[in-house]
């Protein structure tokens, strides 16, 4: 048997992208690579070329300490997303307060939608007391209307009930096929199975396909495209892992580990 890993492609921005409706937000994830895409909207002065890959070795630049521009599009774009102060997340990234002030002004301009959003979650909060998901889910919130930690709980809400909805809907359609395949965990925004190796091919591209789910929103709808790792460990594929969870593009050229007694059995 063989490990498959099928996870929902930044499905959280997606979901934010559709729920606020912002246009150049929506192109960015249906970009190929958000996060470079984000660095291109957000900080125009680089020298950009238009080519993804070649803007994506630019993005990878370093920017801040630790951080490319491509790590600060990914963190910094997460945590804008759901309403992250300046001040909150230059204590999580350990960056400074004025960097993530740029940074936010930046990524506001670039997708206002996305602060159009904010408004409206925090006006529907202090008026109602409750939301209703693009899936019909309802959820009243018994704080303090006004406080931001309510607003915070409010505003990722949505995004994340959303994607949890269709990876469980996922999850149930593939335990629900016919396929030969076990379910062995979900995590976070993805499944994992395990199948006989010789029909991987196969059955790759079904479980794949049971992934996709149409979402209808007034600006469009919203399909999470769903990507697959396989490997005989749930580690990451690496050299001193070679049986690793590598991305599968149609076919995998590795053979099966053979193991003898337990006994034999090496740990790095």
């Amino acid at each position: 048997y063989k490990l498959g890993y099928f996870d929902k492609d930044q499905a959280e921005s997606r979901a934010v992208a559709y729920i606020s409706g912002d246009e150049g937000y929506i192109n960015a994830c249906n970009s190929g690579d958000l996060h470079t895409t984000v660095c291109r909207m957000v900080w125009q002065e680089l020298p950009w070329t238009g080519d993804l890959e070649k803007d994506k070795e630019i993005a990878e630049r370093p920017f801040y300490r630790h951080f490319s521009y491509r790590d600060m599009a990914k963190r910094g774009g997460h945590g804008t997303n759901y309403y992250g102060t300046p001040f909150t997340m230059a204590k999580h990234l350990k960056v400074e307060v004025k960097l993530m002030e740029n940074f936010q002004r930046a990524y506001f301009k670039a997708f206002p939608g996305i602060r159009a959003w904010h408004h409206k979650v925090a006006l529907a909060l202090q008026t109602k007391g409750y939301l209703i998901t693009a899936l019909g889910r309802k959820r009243n919130f018994l704080g303090r209307r006004f406080d931001d930690s309510t607003l915070r709980e409010a505003i990722a809400f949505e995004p994340q009930s959303v994607v949890g909805e269709l990876l469980n809907l996922f999850l149930y359609r593939v335990w629900r096929s016919s396929l030969p395949i076990q379910v062995l965990a979900q995590v976070h925004d993805a499944i994992l199975i395990q199948y006989p190796q010789e029909l991987e091919t196969e059955l790759v591209q079904k479980v794949i396909a049971l992934g996709r789910t149409e979402v209808p929103f007034s600006c469009g709808t919203m399909v999470i495209p769903v990507s697959a790792q396989t490997g005989w460990n749930w580690a990451k594929y690496k050299d001193s892992n070679p049986y690793g969870m590598k991305k599968f593009k149609g076919d995998d050229k590795r053979s099966a580990p053979t193991y003898g007694g337990i006994l034999d059995w090496k740990v790095s």
